[in-house]
């Protein structure tokens, strides 16, 4: 006879991370919050829309993304300032002539800025006013100077340049809290019953926990990069632990047991719905695989243009077709989760990101061709993040934790083809320049995050109920979203 084997930590971490991902609630927490939601929403929408975020972990070295092209009628940011201040990280740096050329920098319409010669597809979908680019966004508590912080008369961010608390920072849109709450999360709990349905989650990870999208009364529902994950898949995968929990839940009558039996069932309910809605049946018991789904949804010429190997395409592929299947799910509103991790790099830098930037270009161009297939442009905004740049000077081999950074954001509904709010100068001991390049933002998250809520539906009314420092900002959302 085989025995069961023990649970271990991490078998009841991912008990309670079904629960959580479940939409359950134990006890009275977050009663009152679930009556101030029920006030403040906004009951029913006639559309359907979707936020879908790609965190680009680690620090993205977006000065390389987004660079002068040259034009000497704004020396401030023309490219031989660039290629002072950034050496031998610059793009167009000539290893053995260690000399500079522009030349490759693909044009932009309408500015003097240039996108790395990698992000072609990129180039592509802001010449056809799609894409848009946010310069210089960053964790704030409120607009800073230079001045400002040398005087030490601002309230800064805690822990600036650290990876876990800008990444987190970011999460929250609130700075200067502890909450673990994140901005989707709380976005969700104002917005979540004008849904036809609440089960699933409107929140939708595809890469497990994280605290963006975790409100108090919206939890994420995580899926895999080939749709809902079931019960008994990666913790237990023959179903032993399983089949003991139920043995001792059916003896038993008190509330833990009753509420583990309906979570579980509303988690079965869930995952039956999204795997039939993704994989349809033959009408002989057969279901269809990836590659036939793939094929019916997107076409064979479709497919076939496909990236192939890019991790982060394929969270982005289930994305679309998650979105594919919204009427089947009721929902009408939607967040999605994705990500490309990698970025941090002090080391290397001129090997290991030009492969990160074109995993990016491809999946994001792949994205938004699946998109324009499926008649979801002008409904789905797709935007990045990342908890910071790098330093503007090279450290040799590398680049360093900085502040500021851009930021790319997606859709038909963009108002694309411009570059959004104040490029930085970027000379070392510049006037925005606090150490080694590190940029001072002019722009904070809360802004940024705030312009994407608003054409996500939050009332205007009800902003700083979602982001509480946005008051801290004259200019409390932008226009790149119409």
């Amino acid at each position: 006879m085989s025995r069961v084997k023990p649970f271990s930590r991490r078998d009841i971490l991912k008990i309670a991370g079904f629960t959580a991902v479940n939409g359950s609630t134990l006890g009275t927490l977050g009663l009152l919050q679930r009556a101030q939601a029920a006030t403040l929403h906004q009951k029913g929408f006639n559309d359907y829309r979707a936020l879908v975020c790609i965190a680009l972990g680690g620090g993205a070295d977006s000065y390389n993304m987004l660079v002068p092209t040259g034009d000497n009628n704004n020396p401030a940011e023309d490219y031989a300032t660039y290629t002072q201040t950034r050496q031998n990280m610059a793009v167009g740096y000539d290893v053995d002539s260690e000399t500079w050329n522009p030349s490759s920098i693909l044009p932009l319409n309408n500015t003097s800025m240039g996108l790395n010669p990698l992000l072609s597809g990129l180039q592509g979908i802001y010449n056809n006013n799609d894409l848009a680019i946010v310069s210089n966004v960053g964790s704030l508590i409120e607009p800073v100077t230079k001045a400002q912080i040398d005087a030490g008369n601002v309230q800064l961010p805690p822990q600036l340049f650290s990876h876990s608390d800008q990444f987190i920072q970011w999460e929250r849109a609130y700075a200067d809290s502890q909450q673990n709450r994140g901005w989707f999360g709380r976005v969700a709990d104002l917005l979540h019953e004008s849904n036809t349905s609440q089960s699933p989650s409107m929140n939708v990870s595809v890469i497990g926990n994280n605290l963006l999208q975790v409100g108090d009364i919206v939890q994420p529902y995580s899926i895999s990069q080939s749709g809902p994950i079931g019960l008994e898949t990666g913790w237990d995968p023959e179903g032993e632990k399983l089949s003991v929990i139920e043995s001792v839940m059916a003896t038993s009558d008190n509330l833990f047991a009753t509420e583990y039996s309906r979570v579980k069932g509303r988690a079965q309910d869930n995952y039956d719905l999204i795997f039939s809605a993704l994989y349809l049946d033959n009408g002989q018991g057969q279901t269809e695989s990836q590659e036939q789904a793939d094929l019916r949804v997107f076409g064979q010429a479709l497919v076939d243009s496909f990236p192939q190997n890019n991790w982060l395409w394929d969270q982005l592929k289930i994305v679309a077709r998650m979105i594919d299947i919204r009427d089947v799910l009721q929902v009408e509103r939607q967040t999605f989760v994705v990500e490309l991790g990698g970025w941090d790099t002090h080391d290397n830098q001129n090997d290991d990101l030009p492969e990160l930037l074109q995993l990016l270009n491809d999946a994001m161009t792949a994205f938004n061709a699946a998109l324009n297939h499926l008649n979801m442009s002008n409904n789905v905004t797709t935007f990045t993040q990342s908890e910071f740049s790098r330093t503007l000077n090279s450290n040799g081999d590398g680049t360093d934790h900085g502040w500021g950074s851009h930021q790319i954001v997606m859709g038909g509904a963009v108002q694309g083809g411009q570059i959004y709010g104040e490029l930085p100068n970027l000379q070392l001991d510049g006037p925005q320049d606090i150490d080694r390049g590190r940029i001072i933002p002019t722009l904070g998250v809360e802004q940024y995050a705030a312009t994407l809520s608003s054409w996500f539906g939050v009332p205007t009314g009800e902003l700083q109920t979602v982001f509480p420092n946005l008051g801290n900002f004259d200019q409390q959302t932008l226009s790149f979203l119409g």
